[in-house]
C-alpha cells in the first residue's frame, strides 16, 4: 500500500455525521432566516472541516493505528469547529434560544466563563486519560459520546471569546487570559504525555490492516513511541498556537472596533 492509496481509499460515509451537519446547516439558515451573510462563510467552513475530520483518512488512522492523528482530530473538534460555528451563528436567533426558559437556567451556569474554561481543558485531560480512551476505542457507545460532548464543550468553552451575543462574552483583555491560561493546562499534559514512557496508549498500533502497519513503520517512519511523542507534541504546540491565534482575532477585533462591548443580561 502506498500513501496515495490510503488517502484516496479510506474516506467513509456515516450516515448519522451527515444528517447531524444536515441539521446543524438547517438551523443555520433557520437563524438567518435563510439569508447569507459573512458570518455564514465561517459557519460553513466550520461545518466543512468537520465532515472532513470526521470521514476522511484521518479519523480512519485515529480509530485504532495513529495517536498523532486521533490529538489532531481531537484538538480540531475540540477547538476550531466548534469556534468557527459559533462565530457564523446569528446572535439575535442565539438570543432567542438562550432565553427560553427552558434553557437560560442551564446557559447561565455553563456558559460563566469559569465553568466554560473548566469543560474546554477539562475535556482535554478527561479523555487522554490512558484507560478510559482505551475505553472509547473499543466501544461504538463511548465513540459517540466522545464525539459529541468535544462538540458541545467546545462550544461552550468558546462561548465567552467567540459568542455574537454579549451575554456571558467576557472583554477582550479577559479573553487573552482566558485563552492563556488554557494553553498552559494543555502544555503541561502536551509535556506529560510527550515524555511519559512508550506505550501509555497502548490501543494504538494494533490495527488489524497490516498493510497499513507496515506503511506507517517503513514509509512514514512512524513506531509506536514515535507516535505518542508526536500526540504529545500536537497538544503542546499547535494547540498553543490555536489558542495564539485566537487572542490575536480577539485583539485585532478590539482595536478595530473603539467601542467596547457591555455586557447585557439575559432578559
Amino acid at each position: 500500500m502506498t500513501t496515495m492509496e490510503l488517502l484516496s481509499n479510506y474516506w467513509h460515509f456515516n450516515i448519522f455525521i451527515v444528517l447531524g451537519s444536515l441539521l446543524l446547516l438547517l438551523i443555520h439558515l433557520v437563524g438567518n432566516r435563510f439569508k447569507l451573510n459573512g458570518q455564514s462563510l465561517l459557519f460553513f467552513a466550520g461545518l466543512l472541516l468537520f465532515l472532513i475530520t470526521t470521514l476522511s483518512p484521518l479519523s480512519f488512522l485515529a480509530e485504532s493505528y495513529l495517536f498523532s492523528a486521533h490529538m489532531i482530530k481531537h484538538i480540531t473538534l475540540l477547538l476550531i469547529v466548534p469556534a468557527l460555528l459559533l462565530a457564523g451563528m446569528n446572535g439575535d436567533f442565539l438570543k432567542r434560544i438562550i432565553t427560553k426558559k427552558a434553557v437560560k437556567g442551564i446557559a447561565n451556569v455553563l456558559f460563566y466563563p469559569f465553568v466554560a474554561w473548566f469543560c474546554g481543558v477539562g475535556a482535554m485531560w478527561l479523555w487522554h486519560i490512558p484507560s478510559l480512551l482505551h475505553s472509547v476505542m473499543t466501544s461504538p457507545s463511548l465513540k459517540v459520546i466522545h464525539l459529541i460532548s468535544l462538540l458541545i464543550l467546545g462550544f461552550i468553552f468558546n462561548w465567552p471569546v467567540f459568542s455574537p451575543v454579549a451575554w456571558r462574552k467576557i472583554s477582550p483583555l479577559q479573553s487573552v487570559l482566558y485563552l492563556f491560561t488554557a494553553c498552559v493546562g494543555c502544555t503541561i499534559l502536551g509535556i506529560l504525555i510527550t515524555f511519559a514512557p512508550a506505550g501509555l496508549y497502548t490501543q494504538y498500533f494494533i490495527g488489524s490492516n497490516k498493510t497499513i502497519i507496515d506503511l506507517l513503520h517503513q514509509n512514514w517512519g512512524i513506531s509506536a513511541a514515535t507516535d505518542q511523542q508526536a500526540g504529545g507534541l500536537i497538544m503542546w504546540v499547535p494547540a498553543c498556537i490555536i489558542y495564539v491565534t485566537d487572542s490575536l482575532i480577539t485583539l485585532a477585533k478590539w482595536y478595530r472596533t473603539p467601542a467596547t462591548i457591555d455586557s447585557e443580561s439575559v432578559k
